[in-house]
């Protein structure tokens, strides 16, 4: 369950429900000693850090060089501002388990996308997703299923994030209360603002995890036009 409201002062307070096999607190240690010390021949480091001139190499080692050190670094104060985050979260105990109570800023839910997008291709990456239609990959008895599952629950995290996010940027309702239910209410000009917030952030690449959103707006297109 996740469930965000915005604040009379104009910011977010996001409830998270925890499970045995969902943690956000243990997260940021995983992406952390990826970052710690890059190895860019690692294929999630690759991933986190796709090139940006691919048809000019010299033009691509200057870039790397002029930018990997400020690109690791931004990596590493995302992830440090949303640790600090969730260490000083309230926890509340529901009969579904541990609840965190997270307070947010417009500023903050950037960050948080940030990181939950770093997460899901590092998830991704691992697990070799390559097409939009992983979830009909996953298996309860998968020696990854864990992984699978926080995968699940990150796009989730993600999906809830981009909708206040796209609220702060004045793009749909001037409050959210989401919870399950709510998916079902969105509209065709929702699901293309959260695509279009989505570009402009800079979450798009090319890992199937990514395209979920923006496969969706194009099969809603599709079926208006139709």
């Amino acid at each position: 369950m996740i469930r965000m409201t915005q604040t009379e002062e104009g910011g977010w307070t996001a409830w998270i429900a925890t499970t045995d096999t969902f943690s956000l607190d243990k997260l940021p240690d995983q992406l952390r000693s990826v970052l710690e010390e890059p190895d860019f021949s690692d294929a999630v480091v690759s991933r986190l850090f796709p090139a940006a001139y691919t048809n000019d190499p010299d033009a691509e080692r200057e870039y790397q060089r002029l930018l990997r050190d400020d690109l690791v670094r931004q990596k590493m104060e995302t992830l440090e501002t949303v640790e600090r985050h969730l260490n000083t979260a309230e926890k509340v105990d529901t009969p579904i388990g541990t609840v965190l109570v997270v307070q947010l800023t417009g500023e903050d839910l950037a960050l948080w996308l940030g990181f939950l997008h770093d997460m899901r291709t590092l998830l991704g990456t691992r697990l070799n997703i390559e097409e939009d239609d992983w979830h009909d990959d996953f298996s309860p008895e998968d020696p990854d299923a864990s992984e699978w599952v926080t995968l699940e629950w990150l796009s989730y995290l993600e999906e809830h994030i981009l909708d206040a996010l796209r609220q702060s940027e004045g793009l749909g309702r001037s409050r959210v209360d989401l919870d399950d239910d709510d998916d079902e209410e969105e509209d065709d000009d929702d699901d293309e603002d959260i695509v279009d917030l989505e570009l402009d952030l800079g979450l798009d690449d090319d890992l199937g995890v990514d395209d979920e959103l923006e496969s969706d707006a194009d099969s809603d297109e599709e079926d208006t036009r139709s």
